[in-house]
């Protein structure tokens, strides 16, 4: 089954369905006239009508190609229309759906009137920006990876067919593959993009967050199932304070010797409870927990436990939101345990 992932082309159209009286409703899905050419970043884009419709068949014949995949097995989920508005109850259903939708597809198609597309998806012109669109492919990928699907390399490349299928359709057909979505600060969340309609910001955000709660706890089981007895790397993987408890239970199970955390949304919280958990574990011997939100209070968990713990040998907390007293703390804590390091 293919997703096809897309943003209206055609905002302003109206026609005589369209209340007048609501701001809201207007727009169509794709071009509704042969427009005038247009200018944009220097290049010139034609507008011919249903342009997005040819680009879609274009790109599902390319991957069926590509995949060696049956076209009568083929199966498209495209809400070409968007889901119904004028009732508040039928949109939620259609809102709540959608992770559903988007994690039982094995594809996601994504068409553009790009001849050349940037290396993520939040970068496609006129759609990346697009708050909806990003919780569309946000979903996708994230789920692609709980299930094991994540990104490979050889010879300083991508490995071809591994990670999230999820795909940009060039103007010409061809198809820009998208491994893995990386979200590299808030601004590139679903939750911080542009939306049609103010109000549909509190929808954006609890399906944001329902994923990223999922994801976490999955990802934190995966990552030291497999790194048993070693290295385990969560880095960047929106790990929140709530994903902890889990966490701490996976460290210990599998005896996890050296955590990479960085580059998480970890507060006090968590550190705290992390804290906790070190004061019995003996298997860590390597915690970073750079760049995270960890502030004083955490800090002062952390310092706490290592005046009792002789297992860590080497913790990184630069980055954080730790004050000047709370890090006297923390090298006072270490002061005169031989070869251990602490990057502050």
């Amino acid at each position: 089954m293919i997703f096809v992932s897309h943003t209206w082309w055609d905002r302003e159209f109206t026609d005589e369905t369209n209340d007048a009286t609501d701001q809201y409703d207007r727009g169509a899905p794709d071009f509704q006239a042969d427009y005038p050419d247009e200018q944009r970043r220097g290049e010139t884009y034609q507008k011919p009508k249903d342009l997005k419709w040819r680009v879609i068949c274009a790109g599902v014949e390319k991957l069926i190609e590509q995949q060696g995949l049956k076209a009568e097995d083929v199966v498209l989920w495209v809400d070409w229309q968007s889901i119904y508005q004028d009732d508040k109850e039928e949109k939620m259903k259609g809102v709540r759906s959608l992770i559903q939708y988007a994690t039982l597809c094995d594809y996601m198609l994504v068409p553009t009137e790009e001849e050349r597309l940037p290396q993520l998806p939040h970068g496609i012109p006129g759609y990346g920006s697009r708050g909806w669109c990003r919780v569309e492919y946000f979903i996708f990928s994230l789920a692609a990876e709980m299930r094991g699907r994540e990104e490979q390399f050889k010879n300083n490349g991508v490995v071809p067919g591994k990670g999230a299928q999820l795909y940009g359709i060039k103007r010409d057909g061809s198809l820009e593959h998208y491994p893995r979505v990386m979200v590299s600060g808030r601004d590139d969340m679903p939750s911080q993009g542009a939306l049609s309609n103010p109000n549909d910001k509190a929808l954006v955000q609890d399906l944001e967050d329902t994923m990223i709660e999922a994801y976490g706890k999955v990802m934190v089981e995966l990552k030291c199932k497999a790194g048993a007895g070693g290295e385990v790397i969560l880095g960047y993987k929106m790990i929140r304070d709530c994903h902890v408890e889990a966490l701490c239970e996976a460290v210990n199970k599998y005896e996890v010797k050296q955590l990479d955390l960085r580059g998480n949304h970890l507060r006090d919280a968590g550190a705290e409870a992390i804290a906790a958990m070190l004061r019995t574990n003996r298997s860590l011997t390597e915690l970073d927990l750079e760049t995270n939100k960890i502030g004083d209070a955490g800090a002062e968990a952390i310092a706490a436990m290592l005046r009792t713990n002789r297992s860590l040998t080497l913790l990184r907390l630069s980055n954080n939101m730790i004050g000047d007293a709370r890090i006297r703390k923390l090298w006072e804590a270490v002061e005169g345990r031989e070869g251990f390091k602490l990057y502050l």
